[in-house]
């Protein structure tokens, strides 16, 4: 059967803490590589779905959404924890994988 998605993320927030993220630039400053993110969390207690300023690859949902979502037995999402940072790197690495093949 085929699979069909669609989703726009328009809610653009500056939430990502810069001194204690990891990651790597574009030459025009856009973020490249978001290789361990850290959020302001304090701008984030409102929002359920969001991308971060900079960074067009991403998506990022709190655990909020994760929960509403599950709470409805609504199908077809795919999470993945990324902050914290989980303790398993296995799934990590599972989720990085995924992004890759996309």
């Amino acid at each position: 059967p085929s699979t069909y998605s669609l989703l726009h993320v328009a809610r653009t927030i500056d939430a990502l803490d810069s001194q204690s993220s990891e990651y790597s630039r574009f030459l025009d400053g856009r973020i490249n590589q978001l290789r361990k993110p850290v959020f302001r969390t304090e701008l984030l207690q409102d929002e359920w779905l969001f991308r971060i300023s900079g960074y067009r690859a991403g998506i990022f949902a709190t655990q909020r959404l994760k929960a509403l979502v599950e709470s409805a037995g609504l199908t077809g999402f795919e999470f993945a924890q990324i902050y914290p940072q989980p303790d398993d790197a296995a799934e990590r690495q599972r989720f990085l994988e995924r992004r890759k093949r996309r």
